[in-house]
């Protein structure tokens, strides 16, 4: 008998052993070695944001001049309209000229409502402006006084009384010599 078959026969066996070692070896080598899963941290989800408060609107200061009972300034509240400022004010003067102002309209903080008198023909003495009694409409037909002046002469009698004389004028904040001049032969205080 040959001996090299032999050999091959014992070679393959030793082969063949060492292949079912090493996979036994495989197989127990990750059947107690298993990969662990990467640690996963999971995070909370950002807060909610809370609800914006809408902030409730505050009350609102109105001047209110003009053809009115008591001008001056009103506190309302949010959402009043100018028919509630001029009633905030007493209410409106017999001379009033109401069609021409919006009272449906919404007054917002720091408005001015100024309520017209009608015509304009009262504050006029022999073609001259009163200033005691002229509107700002009527005091803005004077040359140099604009509507912020026509206010300030307005402000001046109510918180003064009326003009005494002509030159009394002098005493409203913006009204000097020169302006006294281009107005004293178209005012009165009559």
């Amino acid at each position: 008998m040959d001996q090299k078959p032999a050999r091959v026969n014992r070679l393959y066996l030793l082969l063949g052993g060492l292949l079912v070692v090493v996979l036994v070896a495989g197989v127990v080598y990750g059947l107690t070695h298993r990969p662990s899963a990467a640690a996963i941290t999971v995070l909370p989800p950002p807060p909610t944001p809370l609800p914006t408060a809408v902030p409730t609107p505050g009350p609102v200061r109105v001047y209110v001049s003009g053809a009115i009972v008591s001008p001056g300034v009103y506190v309302l509240p949010a959402g009043a309209s100018v028919a509630e400022a001029v009633e905030a004010a007493g209410g409106p003067l017999a001379e009033a000229d109401l069609g021409r102002i919006n009272l449906a309209q919404i007054v917002q903080d720091q408005d001015q409502v100024h309520v017209p008198s009608t015509g304009g023909v009262a504050p006029q003495v022999g073609g001259r402006v009163n200033i005691n009694q002229a509107d700002s409409l009527t005091l803005q037909t004077l040359p140099g006084i604009g509507p912020a002046m026509a206010e300030r002469i307005i402000a001046y009698r109510q918180e003064n009384g009326p003009f005494t004389t002509v030159e009394d004028i002098l005493n409203v904040k913006g009204i000097g010599p020169a302006t006294l001049e281009k107005l004293r032969d178209l005012i009165t205080v009559d």
